[in-house]
């Protein structure tokens, strides 16, 4: 069951309990815009009885009762309500949540990204149904999502274009090159780095 839904205006406010809030493939309506992979952050209640966490605490958008979703692999689908929502890969612990619970306690346990796949409204209540694995898995360590993510590519790539095929904030941006040069020929052959003026 969806006990709680919330929205984030903004990377700085509060988040905002609603009853209700109408999706699409663009993400949740009056939230805060975001990459395809990360559109929407799911918590079971489960996390927030073992840390004594309000709901908003760890930034989530929706609070499912669903003990085993962390467990989920990559790929799964969900239907919450009347949304069909595609699991990418769980959120990684940062700075934003570290007041709140020790980063270090909660690896693999801040939740479940999604990404919407079609249109409609969620309600609080919603039943939550899991619809087994449907979709190719997403890795999760950024070492083995970079190349899956080449894998897949006819032509060239940018770092800006490797960030968003990735579902990687821009503070990764640094670190791609030094990745990128230890992969193999083949996938180094499909970034293009562009060297900054002296």
């Amino acid at each position: 069951m969806l006990n709680h839904i919330l929205i984030k205006p903004d990377h700085k406010e509060p988040l905002r309990e609603v009853d209700r809030i109408k999706f699409s493939p663009d993400g949740l309506e009056s939230n805060l815009s975001c990459n395809p992979l990360r559109q929407v952050l799911i918590l079971p209640t489960k996390v927030l009885r073992e840390f004594n966490l309000q709901p908003g605490d760890l930034r989530e958008n929706l609070v499912i009762e669903h003990d085993e979703l962390h467990d989920l692999p990559s790929g799964t689908a969900l239907l919450i309500g009347s949304a069909r929502l595609r699991l990418t890969f769980h959120c990684e612990p940062c700075k934003r949540i570290q007041d709140k619970v020790a980063i270090s306690d909660i690896q693999h346990q801040r939740g479940y990204f999604g990404q919407f796949l079609n249109c409609g409204t969620l309600f609080q209540n919603d039943l939550v149904i899991n619809l087994g694995v449907v979709f190719e898995p997403i890795p999760y360590k950024l070492s083995d999502r970079l190349p899956w993510f080449l894998s897949q590519q006819e032509r060239p790539v940018t770092i800006t274009e490797i960030l968003y095929g990735c579902g990687l904030g821009s503070y990764y941006a640094r670190a791609i090159p030094n990745m990128v040069k230890r992969l193999p020929p083949a996938l180094r052959e499909k970034v293009v780095l562009r060297k900054q003026a002296a």
